[in-house]
């Protein structure tokens, strides 16, 4: 399993965005195909919380089922237009 995590809160508006939007075409395209409902879709919800590292350790740690192999940072995009 991999969870990705921004490295330095509060994560750039612009790489939410977009992974926002990414979410919203790939949902868009289920429609599309007849494999969801619009409805379904204007009930999703997606909260969003950005724990830091330490706090993400910390409930790994807790729930006992899984372990941290790796922690990497992720490699910030450039902005658009570059």
């Amino acid at each position: 399993m991999a969870i990705l995590i921004p490295s330095t809160p509060p994560c750039s508006k612009s790489i939410v965005d977009l992974l926002v939007q990414l979410l919203e075409s790939a949902l868009m395209d289920l429609v599309s195909l007849g494999l969801l409902s619009e409805e379904k879709i204007h009930s999703f919800n997606l909260p969003l919380y950005h724990p830091t590292l330490a706090e993400m350790e910390a409930l790994v740690k807790r729930n006992g089922h899984f372990n941290i192999e790796r922690m990497n940072p992720l490699v910030r995009l450039p902005p658009r237009g570059i």
